[in-house]
């Protein structure tokens, strides 16, 4: 390893966690956020990482223990760790570092909120009728909202609001690149619940380059959390969301990637409610699909034609993705009027009914004749994540900036390929070597041996670990392997699914994929274009309708 990248996996701990498991993770978090990033940082959140270092050890454990617990304020009563001793002194000196506050909650829902039933009951009682429920009782003392109620609350125990969480997301966004992941990660990855993938990770390849996208990014996080919290049918809230909204960053698709789900979302709620204009404004700005497709249907709603058909055209000569592909197809085949839609092949199965799952009472009639594998869109996936284990894992500049990725961070772009091409290239020309199915196997295995239960994107390792990779090696032509390969490397995210639920080896040889579909049932659109691929590249497939008879009344 190079002198300028620096790996932080934490240990597996074999009998359960050390004591202190919580302060090392916080502090490995704030180690490296300081070694990485500690250029972008304000002297605020520099102080603060600096002042948690330089606490005692029961004040920093207090400390770290509140901060990660949803509430912001507590009853210092309710408060006992045998780990920080006492928590009144502990607490003090928390206060002395400006870290907390002995400050009361300021409503009296938070208030009420702190106390049990019984307590309330005692402290501020309402009229209620016998046995109501807690929420009854303080819905009555919310409506009471007495200034006395409040007061007496207050009064009656000692509190510490608790101060930094905007702080530490910063932290945790610098650390993780993401505000999904937090701080259980550490636990998950010492118990051996979750696994991942070591992977140097360099300091020239940290996720942030400067102070803007790191606020672009924390601007997002805070719209994403206030419209899970708007109502849907207030417009002005809504309108009041989408002028808060960050600006893209140039060269940032994760960020991209992240304000497009939310514009989407967004402008949904904006056409529901008739303002077609703020929708247009929000889909116009999308790279992400179904953006286009939907931003033509509000043309044409609103009687734009001509923007609508240039907008069309687009899509039909640069697509962004093969829906895309199949929308623009299905509009001018529409108006022309011309070409056939593309049909699978299909075939029909009568079985008696049964209380299994349709997939599973197919895959049962099949291995009478044969084995056949509910298998849905995790054979693939898990024989290519097998094959290519290390190659999803190079250490590519930017695309691992924390210990718990099970995929590198440009997974989810298209992009994934080209950035690897070269070694792609090499592991595909393998198959057209002598001896290429052991080749593969070969790989397969070594991946099974030293990789088992390691997250990966691409491998269910249920399926995985199971027999059933040496059968496919063995009866999957080679050609059909790479077929199918290339099309999930194309856009790994967007093609690991919408794959056939069954895969199966008749007895006489070679393979079928069936994609299994009970009464009422259809292909959706991720399924047909995979159909249509298998139509091209001559891959044995087909839609299996299963119709149920009766059972006889006993």
């Amino acid at each position: 390893m190079c002198a300028e990248s620096v790996q932080h996996t934490p240990a597996v701990v074999d009998e359960g966690l050390p004591e202190d498991y919580y302060v090392r993770a916080f502090v490995l978090v704030l180690d490296s956020v300081m070694g990485n990033y500690a250029d972008l940082l304000t002297p605020q959140e520099y102080a603060w990482i600096e002042c948690i270092h330089g606490l005692p050890d029961p004040a920093r454990r207090l400390y770290v223990r509140l901060l990660q617990r949803r509430s912001l304020t507590f009853r210092l009563s309710k408060l006992s760790y045998a780990d920080v001793g006492d928590v009144s002194d502990a607490a003090s000196l928390l206060v002395d570092a400006q870290l907390v506050s002995f400050e009361a909650p300021p409503t009296l829902a938070e208030l009420a909120n702190a106390y049990t039933l019984p307590e309330l009951e005692r402290l501020v009682p309402v009229t209620c009728p016998k046995g109501a429920r807690r929420a009854v009782r303080i819905a009555a003392l919310l409506e009471r909202n007495s200034a006395a109620d409040i007061c007496t609350l207050r009064k009656a125990d000692r509190w510490l609001r608790v101060a930094g969480h905007e702080v530490f997301a910063v932290c945790r966004l610098c650390f993780f690149g993401n505000l999904r992941q937090d701080m259980s990660e550490f636990v998950t990855t010492a118990l051996g619940t979750q696994r991942y993938e070591p992977v140097p990770l360099h300091r020239k390849g940290r996720y942030f380059r400067d102070r803007a996208q790191l606020d672009a990014h924390l601007r997002y996080y805070e719209c994403s959390a206030l419209f899970e919290m708007l109502p849907r049918h207030s417009q002005d809230s809504l309108q009041e969301l989408m002028e808060m909204l960050p600006e893209p960053v140039a060269d940032d698709q994760h960020l991209v990637r992240r304000l497009d789900r939310l514009h989407i979302e967004m402008a949904k709620c904006f056409e529901r409610l008739g303002n077609l204009v703020s929708a247009r404004a929000l889909y116009s700005v999308c790279c992400r699909p179904p953006a286009r497709e939907r931003l033509v249907r509000l043309l044409e709603r609103s009687g734009f034609e001509d923007e609508s058909q240039l907008l069309l055209t687009a899509m039909a000569e640069e697509p962004i993705d093969e829906s895309e592909i199949d929308f623009a197809r299905r509009r001018l085949q529409s108006s022309s009027k011309t070409a056939k839609p593309f049909r699978p092949r299909q075939t029909t199965l009568v079985l008696p009914e049964t209380d299994k799952c349709v997939e599973r009472a197919c895959a049962e009639y099949f291995n009478r004749d044969g084995i056949c594998h509910w298998v849905e869109n995790r054979l693939f996936t898990s024989l290519l994540g097998l094959w290519i284990w290390d190659i999803v894992y190079l250490p590519v500049r930017g695309a691992f900036f924390n210990p718990f990725q099970s995929a590198p961070a440009d997974f989810r772009e298209r992009s994934f390929r080209t950035v690897r091409e070269q070694e792609i290239t090499a592991r595909f020309a393998e198959l057209d070597e002598p001896h290429a199915h052991e080749r593969i196997l070969d790989r397969m295995r070594y991946t099974l041996a030293n990789s088992r239960g390691i997250s990966n994107p691409l491998v269910s390792w249920d399926l995985a670990a199971s027999q059933l990779v040496e059968l496919a090696v063995e009866r999957i032509p080679l050609t059909d392997l790479r077929a199918v390969f290339e099309r999930i490397l194309d856009h790994p995210s967007e093609h690991s699914s919408g794959l056939p639920d069954l895969v199966y080896f008749p007895s006489a040889g070679h393979y079928e994929l069936i994609e299994v579909k009970g009464p009422g049932d259809a292909l959706q659109a991720n399924q047909r274009r995979w159909f249509r691929y298998f139509d091209k590249h001559n891959i044995p497939a087909r839609v299996l309708k299963v119709n149920w008879t009766q059972r006889t009344p006993s």
